[in-house]
């Protein structure tokens, strides 16, 4: 099968689900380009699929989420839409795409509010949708989800139910949350071209989906909240990694801290 540039795209946009950043993208991009082309030399191949691919553009760390009306803007413009919840989950729990599009119905307690990750979704080139655990002991997690969440999932639910009564022994149920109208898991890419449409109707800054999870995290720590439970959510390896990530709102966290400190020291010494 002859490589385009549009699989190196879609290779692109899996890399940035996967949390890789731009700077890094854009550097295994030259590589790719160079090896290519090197192939095109030794007449290998006919031509350099890289040469008209694109990479993701290096942006600015503090543009790459959204603030709490753009966020609150961009919910109600996909209130009704078939992969609404697929966005409620990913700004409500920092869950990664091919975690929210590997979610099954038993993976979550609703008299405990819990989501727990199991498996991840993802496409691979030749292979199709490709069902996996997590990488890691730490991605294998349970999130803590609030009321509001659990009505969506209910409505979700009650939708999906009604979907597959009616399409009868046509409907395959595979116990996905996310899924195609008869059933099937999606596309990882289906939900993007949806979510790319939703961010212009909508009038937010254009992200990636992985920064919705960036922007969750983001969120939580300018609320104050312990980075050792945004860690957590988040399913990284270590709370450094976490600090290291939203290094420039922790700054801005120590500074409200310190006038925190003063103002409550000296209230109690004017007491």
């Amino acid at each position: 099968m002859r490589l385009k540039a549009m699989d190196i795209d879609h290779f692109y946009d899996d890399k940035i689900d996967e949390g890789y950043s731009a700077a890094y993208i854009r550097h295994m991009h030259n590589l790719l380009r160079q090896a290519f082309e090197q192939a095109v030399k030794w007449e290998l191949i006919k031509s350099n699929p890289v040469v008209n691919a694109k990479p993701p553009k290096v942006k600015n760390p503090e543009k790459t989420t959204w603030n709490i009306e753009e966020v609150n803007r961009f919910l109600t413009t996909v209130k009704n839409k078939s992969y609404g919840i697929a966005y409620i989950l990913a700004i409500f729990t920092g869950m990664r795409r091919g975690e929210i599009l590997g979610l099954k119905w038993e993976d979550i307690t609703f008299g405990n509010k819990k989501i727990h990750i199991k498996r991840s979704v993802s496409y691979v080139q030749n292979k199709g949708l490709l069902v996996k655990e997590p990488k890691t002991s730490k991605s294998k997690r349970q999130i803590s989800i609030s009321e509001h969440v659990i009505n969506q999932l209910k409505t979700h639910k009650e939708k999906q139910l009604f979907t597959k009564d009616n399409m009868g022994y046509k409907y395959e149920d595979n116990d996905f949350v996310i899924t195609t109208e008869n059933g099937k898991p999606i596309n990882p890419r289906n939900l993007l071209r949806q979510f790319y449409e939703m961010m212009e109707k909508a009038q937010v800054p254009r992200i990636s989906f992985h920064d919705l999870r960036h922007t969750h995290a983001t969120i939580m720590m300018e609320q104050g909240e312990n980075p050792k439970v945004v860690s957590e959510r988040l399913g990284h390896s270590r709370v450094a990694v976490t600090l290291d990530l939203y290094s420039h709102v922790s700054d801005d966290l120590q500074e409200k801290a310190a006038t925190k400190f003063e103002q409550t020291l000296f209230n109690r010494n004017n007491s």
